[in-house]
């Protein structure tokens, strides 16, 4: 038995993981089981209109539905493990878009929304996609407008 299984096997009776979705004992630590996530369902590059002369391609980890939508909500609930799980969510389903990017710029909420929530569900997922990915993480841009 080499040295990483015995720290798996610990670190499993010590701290162990479950599923996010579930609840059920995840062996492999990682936030979903391998039945919840095989139930979420994929969804397929979407070639949209910017502009009349501009397309880009947009990408989901998932459809918005079942199980999805209680990660969509953990925002709400200020559950940032949550939040923190979808990031993880992003970087296994979207990896061969992920390959592709020079830096992540995640979109910034106005401070009094921020206030309120007191985290970015948007830098909280960038965050666990640039580390998943080794992808630079930038923040330069600013919410000026509130709408509350």
């Amino acid at each position: 038995m080499n040295t990483q299984h015995i720290f798996r096997d610990v670190c499993n009776i010590i701290l162990p993981t479950y599923c996010g979705i579930c609840g059920q004992f995840v062996e492999r630590r990682t936030p979903i089981c391998h039945v919840c996530l095989h139930e979420v369902k994929s969804v397929a590059p979407i070639d949209m209109a910017v502009t009349r002369n501009q397309r880009v391609s947009v990408f989901a980890a998932a459809q918005y539905d079942l199980p999805m939508l209680r990660y969509a909500k953990a925002k709400h609930r200020g559950d940032v493990a949550s939040i923190n799980e979808m990031g993880w969510l992003v970087s296994q389903r979207c990896c061969n878009v992920l390959e592709n990017i020079d830096v992540l710029v995640p979109i910034p909420l106005h401070w009094r929304r921020y206030a309120q929530r007191g985290f970015n569900q948007a830098t909280c997922i960038a965050q666990r996609i640039a580390k998943e990915h080794d992808i630079p993480l930038h923040m330069p841009l600013k919410r000026v407008i509130w709408h509350g």
